[in-house]
């Protein structure tokens, strides 16, 4: 019989690998074929921008024919500056492609405009890092927020030169203001209440939490390398055997024999691109505890789709701990296991955990 279940939970873990693996493929080909169309798309561009330079440059060697010397030099120049131009553009495409194949600029990014202001930033010293609260990702979100409030406030100010023009204007743009301003004030009350709303189940979650704590049994999955320090963490807190098990198991074939209220989790969510660029005080962690896979969603994934969606009671919760960089993309997978999910920020107001409570 503990063959049998040898077997099949063998049997398992090389299913959930090969569909995890399935799944990381698809997606690699998808990247690819994106980038493919997308290099495609520029080459053909620069190919036409070519065609279009030298039809005007035979164009004006033919009507240059007869004219002045003078003439014939500038024709001379203009053909040197196509040259440079070419050799520049391909040496810019070489140069996009060899620094996107690091994988160091994230995809949203990749265009010329954020990436030039990426340098100026850094360059001149207004940040030091891509990420984090300060760093470039964010910097240049804030200036395109502020270049559309700015293009805003410019139409504001074109209807209001518009408007001296015209008391039946006036009167007509503030009925317009007002109904802005209505929308505006309603839209605030909503935020209001959301936030009072993630505020409230944030108080029920921690009641919810502290209730578990008292009245039901918590099962911790831990390595052999953490579990000696978690059971003595659990006697200083003086929390009996009956309340508390320790499992040490594989995540890719374990079988729980129970169901749960709860499931917390702070899986490894770095991606296997990232690991050498770490900090040398995260690094020193165990691999298994950082790499998340080819994405670092690979554990989040095989949460939702088989821990979460299979051994949750109806109206648990899962929690997650998220990279703030991952966290949309780890609410989708939960969604799309028909789980009902939003993103919590830490004190630094960055995205932190991933609840999804089960419909």
């Amino acid at each position: 019989l503990d063959n049998e279940k040898y077997r099949a939970a063998l049997k398992k873990r090389k299913e959930t690998i090969a569909f995890l693996e399935t799944e990381r493929e698809k997606e690699y080909k998808s990247a690819i074929e994106n980038s493919k169309e997308s290099l495609e798309k520029e080459v053909v561009a620069a190919k036409e921008n070519y065609e279009n330079l030298l039809k005007e440059y035979k164009e004006l060697e033919v009507s240059a024919a007869d004219r002045p010397t003078p003439q014939k030099a500038e024709h001379r120049l203009l053909i040197e500056e196509i040259t440079t131009a070419e050799e520049l553009l391909k040496s810019f495409y070489k140069a996009q492609n060899d620094m996107y194949s690091y994988g160091v600029i994230f995809e949203k990014y990749r265009n010329f405009v954020a990436i030039s202001s990426f340098c100026e930033y850094i360059s001149s010293g207004r940040c030091e890092t891509l990420e984090g609260a300060n760093g470039a990702y964010n910097l240049y979100e804030n200036e395109i927020r502020m270049n559309m409030v700015i293009g805003q406030l410019n139409q504001v100010i074109e209807s209001l030169e518009e408007i001296k023009q015209n008391q039946y204007m006036i009167y007509s743009a503030i009925q317009e203001s007002n109904r802005q301003l209505n929308a505006l004030n309603s839209s605030t009350s909503r935020m209001v209440s959301t936030l009072g709303e993630i505020k409230s189940r944030a108080v029920n979650m921690e009641s919810y939490m502290s209730r578990i704590a008292d009245n039901t049994e918590v099962i911790a999955y831990n390595t052999e390398r953490t579990a000696f320090y978690a059971k003595k963490n659990a006697a200083y807190h003086n929390i009996s055997a009956e309340r508390l098990q320790f499992v040490q198991a594989d995540i890719y074939d374990y079988v729980p024999n129970d169901f749960f209220d709860f499931i917390v989790s702070n899986p490894p969510y770095i991606k296997s691109a990232d690991i050498e660029t770490l900090q040398p005080e995260v690094r020193h962690e165990p691999l298994i505890a950082l790499d998340g896979g080819y994405d670092g969603l690979d554990f989040y994934k095989l949460i939702a789709k088989y821990y979460a969606k299979k051994y949750l009671n109806r109206g648990g919760c899962c929690a997650v701990e998220v990279g703030y960089d991952i966290s949309e993309e780890v609410a989708a997978i939960f969604r799309s296991q028909k789980f009902d999910s939003s993103i919590i920020r830490d004190s630094f107001e960055v995205d932190r955990v991933c609840i999804s409570k089960m419909q």
